[in-house]
């Protein structure tokens, strides 16, 4: 499924970035929040800081995290799923 990100919700302008993602859908849940986000298809492809105090969320390229501390921490491993189905 093609997945989008936009600036904020209820908006028609086009999305920032739009990316491939395997996705699965609830049909009884109802979550507190505007966005369900998941470990592989979109933390994968981003860095995102999300701030308590601030109530604010940032989305920024996945390059940013190894920038910001200036050292590359680690390369995930996506061989082996963490877990399994």
């Amino acid at each position: 499924m093609t997945i989008g990100l936009f600036p904020e919700l209820d908006t028609e302008d086009p999305p920032l970035t739009s990316w491939e993602a395997e996705v699965g859908f609830f049909t009884k849940w109802e979550p507190p929040w505007a966005v369900l986000l998941g470990q592989v298809g979109f933390f994968d492809k981003f860095t995102v800081t999300m701030s308590r105090l601030a109530q604010a969320l940032a989305v920024e390229r996945k390059e940013t995290f190894d920038e910001r501390f200036g050292h590359i921490y680690r390369t995930a491993d996506n061989r082996t799923p963490r877990f399994n189905p």
